[in-house]
């Protein structure tokens, strides 16, 4: 049992590792060093720092007096989501391992990161707006809405190594029919540019409960999303494993076989005195 356990965390320290090859929005996590956790697992707080500026320096009187406010704003996660599944005994642990590494791995691929993904854009989404509209179908249509919102940051002093691109493949192939033109470089070459699954990019979504072993996962319930431009400094995520558990059949009291339960709580948000940081394009 005790090397099953061993093992079996082995494969969660890979799981990890997959999570963040795999996810698109790992550059969007939250330094643990800025925030500071509470009691609740479920709660932490992010410093906000208030200050004023410059004022008129005197030759009697010196320095103008200032001020600079230290606060805590407490932040909870929205979404706690989980899933069990049970594999049929096998002979050996090792072949119980490799089925649990088999179905872990798949389980990742396929829903967990799609979904922690699609709930981060709805989320940026929702806290900052739409701010345009419409169906991108040409390369001119394109590399225009894009300089829009590259303009729209750069004039809410975004700098350049800050801008993260996120942005259909079909669009990104429009974008580069175009590469010679200087308007398309100035577009796509100044910042990372992600390409996104249209299945994980829209403006809002529902969490599906999944009871009763039921399909559970995501749909849709907003606009397709075509790009967004984010920047990093605007918007924390944070993707917390709670728990990734096993249970061999020899405890297992609800059938003679393994039992994996996968459990996450995780969240994005915005910061409110920085919204002019992101820029949102929609079909609608």
């Amino acid at each position: 049992m005790t090397v099953t356990i061993g093992a079996a965390s082995t494969y969660l320290e890979m799981l990890d590792k997959a999570y963040k090859k795999a996810a698109l929005t790992t550059d969007l996590d939250i330094n643990p060093a800025w925030i500071r956790r509470a009691d609740n697992s479920a709660t932490f707080y992010t410093p906000d720092l208030a200050l004023i500026g410059l004022g008129t320096y005197s030759a009697t009187a010196g320095f103008p007096d200032g001020d600079a406010t230290l606060t805590w704003t407490s932040h909870t996660y929205s979404h706690d989501r989980g899933r069990g599944f049970s594999i049929d005994k096998v002979d050996n642990d090792e072949g119980a391992l490799m089925a649990f590494g088999n179905l872990a791995n798949e389980f990742l691929r396929v829903y967990e990161v799609p979904e922690i993904d699609a709930s981060r854009f709805a989320a940026i989404a929702t806290a900052a707006g739409k701010d345009a509209t419409g169906t991108l179908s040409d390369a001119t249509g394109v590399v225009a809405a894009l300089n829009t919102g590259m303009d729209t940051l750069d004039e809410a002093e975004v700098d350049d190594g800050n801008k993260i691109l996120y942005i259909t493949a079909g669009l990104a192939r429009l974008a580069r029919t175009a590469s010679s033109t200087a308007a398309t470089t100035d577009a796509l070459d100044r910042c990372k540019v992600v390409i996104v699954p249209k299945t994980r990019f829209y403006t809002a979504l529902t969490l599906n409960a999944g009871s009763d072993a039921s399909a559970g996962g995501y749909d849709a319930t907003g606009a397709q999303l075509n790009f967004m431009i984010v920047d990093k400094s605007a918007v924390f995520a944070d993707a917390k494993h709670i728990a990734m558990r096993t249970f061999a059949p020899d405890v297992n009291q609800d059938a003679d076989a393994w039992k994996f339960q996968f459990r996450i709580v995780h969240d994005c948000w915005v910061l409110k005195n920085r919204l002019t940081g992101v820029y949102v394009h929609s079909v609608t």
